[in-house]
C-alpha cells in the first residue's frame, strides 16, 4: 500500500508520509504564503472502504476579505478557524514506482461576525493531482 503522497493544487502543495517515528514530521501544508508541519498526533485519519479521509487544522489563514468586507469594524469580527481534509485512495504501489491520481480537499471555515446568534460555516473545495509511492521509512 502506498505510504508517501505528493499532492499540488492552486497555490497549494501538500507532502504526507504515513509510518515512521512518530516524532518525525508527517504531513507538510504549503502555499505561497504560509508553511505548516504536522506530527502523525495532529493529524485525523479516517479510514473508509475507499481510503482514507485526513484532517488538519490550519493554524495560520488568511481572512477572508469578502466576509470582512461587510463588517463596520474589524472588533466586531471573530477569528476564523480553518480545517483542511484530503481524500487518499488505497493504492498499492510497488517499491520504488509511483502512481498518479487526482483527488479533492475540503476546507472547512468556522466563524463570522460576533453579532450573529453562533458561527457561520463555509465549505470549500480544491482539485488536486496526486502522486502516490511506497517508500521505506526509516523509524
Amino acid at each position: 500500500m502506498a505510504n508517501f503522497f505528493s499532492l499540488k493544487g492552486k497555490d497549494l502543495d501538500i507532502t504526507y508520509r504515513i509510518g515512521g517515528n512518530p516524532s518525525f514530521i508527517s504531513l507538510i501544508y504549503k502555499t505561497p504564503n504560509t508553511r505548516e508541519v504536522f506530527r502523525p498526533t495532529q493529524i485525523e485519519k479516517v479510514k473508509t472502504p475507499l481510503g482514507s479521509m485526513i484532517t488538519v487544522l490550519i493554524s495560520t489563514i488568511e481572512p477572508l476579505a469578502e466576509k470582512a468586507a461587510n463588517v463596520a469594524e474589524q472588533s466586531d469580527w471573530d477569528d476564523w478557524g480553518r480545517t483542511f481534509s484530503v481524500f487518499l485512495p488505497d493504492i498499492c504501489v510497488p517499491l520504488d514506482k509511483s502512481v498518479k491520481f487526482n483527488t479533492i480537499g475540503v476546507y472547512k471555515n468556522v466563524g463570522g461576525p460576533i453579532t450573529t446568534s453562533g458561527p457561520e460555516v463555509h465549505w470549500s473545495c480544491i482539485d488536486l493531482e496526486g502522486t502516490a509511492q511506497t517508500v521505506l521509512v526509516l523509524c
